[in-house]
């Protein structure tokens, strides 16, 4: 972040417990996401956590002037974007428009990875499906994994998993696959993409 004279900011003060919040609204209007920076000052541990107000604290923030924010958007269009930070105890929001392209070889169907023939299959059904057990699986086995959209669910759209290093975002009535071979027992994570929702499969 640089200020008016292209100096950069390293000064900035914590607000809501992060560095800034960012919130993006599409055209239409009937795309809203909200995400926080990715360099660790703010961590969403669910929907139940609360958030620590960090905002009348003038300890700068770390990190120095880079602030990074991560999301994915569902769809291409144009999209309004601010962004919220605090600045020598005033805050400041910054306004973008940015033009996001269709990802290259898209499609109207999502294309699933090659499946192998003794590849377990199953299927989670989102929102429903963001909870603890969502499936069962068995270890050292190939797993292809399907996440099916039935309903909006803001963030809860754009699906992850980490383990896979494998995310998409999904529209309504979409759904994606992953193959993914867990080599431990226990429990295999999915998340949207700012944690808030989160579902485990259980690996035996």
């Amino acid at each position: 972040m640089r200020d008016e004279s292209g100096k950069p900011v390293k000064d900035l003060q914590p607000y809501l417990g992060a560095k800034g919040h960012c919130v993006i609204l599409s055209a239409d209007p009937k795309v809203y996401l909200h995400t926080h920076p990715t360099d660790g000052d703010h961590k969403m541990e669910g929907m139940s956590a609360p958030i620590k107000d960090m905002s009348s604290q003038s300890t700068p923030a770390s990190g120095g002037a880079n602030v990074m924010f991560h999301t994915n958007f569902p769809r291409a269009g144009l999209y309004k974007i601010w962004g919220q930070f605090k600045y020598e105890n005033a805050i400041i929001t910054a306004p973008f428009v940015v033009n996001v392209g269709a990802a290259a070889g898209s499609a109207s169907t999502p294309v699933a990875q090659n499946i192998p023939a003794n590849a377990q299959k199953i299927s989670i059904d989102l929102p429903d499906g963001y909870k603890p057990g969502a499936a069962k699986i068995k270890a050292g086995m190939p797993v292809a994994i399907t996440f099916n959209l039935k309903s909006d669910v803001g963030c809860g759209n754009n699906i992850t998993l980490a383990a896979a290093r494998w995310s998409k975002a999904l529209q309504v009535g979409e759904s994606a696959t992953v193959v993914y071979t867990p080599t431990k027992t226990g429990e295999l994570k999915f998340a949207c993409d700012m944690n808030m929702y989160r579902g485990t499969i259980k690996v035996e």
